[in-house]
């Protein structure tokens, strides 16, 4: 039985030449997320330019949004970009972020926890070749395909 909170990548994304720019990535992976609810970046608080950079690593390294992915995601965001620890750390255990936590885990997402924990080693190897993502600085590579911004990074799917 397929979880229906899990949302499969789109499969765009995950192709390591997509044609697709950074706006068009995050309006397909965003579209593919229950209840999202668009940011205007202007007026956003701390936590949505958060989560607004947070989508943009699911867009760079082909990840999906099952709980397993976003270890993953959370474990590139770490390695591979400009965010501190301590920012990382305001944002997930800000009260909306533990929230979506405890509604998306569940017994079946354990296996692919475990998974993606035994990943993290693996990841952090593959970072070390990876150019530091500017975590905030996304909203300038709006326009630019994900094949430019993964060869420019070194980031290989």
């Amino acid at each position: 039985m397929v979880d229906p909170r899990v949302v499969p990548i789109p499969l765009t994304l995950k192709r390591a030449d997509s044609p697709q720019t950074l706006r068009e990535a995050l309006g397909e992976h965003r579209a593919n997320i229950p209840d999202f609810v668009e940011v205007d970046m202007v007026r956003a608080s701390e936590i949505d330019r958060l989560f607004a950079g947070h989508d943009v690593i699911h867009c760079l390294f082909g990840l999906g949004s099952s709980v397993g992915e976003e270890i993953r995601v959370d474990t590139y965001t770490l390695c591979a970009t400009t965010m501190s620890f301590r920012r990382y750390w305001a944002y997930i255990t800000h009260p909306v972020v533990t929230k979506v936590l405890r509604e998306t885990t569940t017994l079946a997402s354990i296996p692919s926890i475990l998974w993606s924990l035994c990943l993290v080693p693996w990841i952090w190897l593959r970072t070390r070749r990876v150019a530091k993502w500017d975590f905030d600085g996304w909203e300038e590579h709006l326009d630019t395909p994900l094949t430019t911004l993964r060869a420019e990074l070194r980031i290989r799917l």
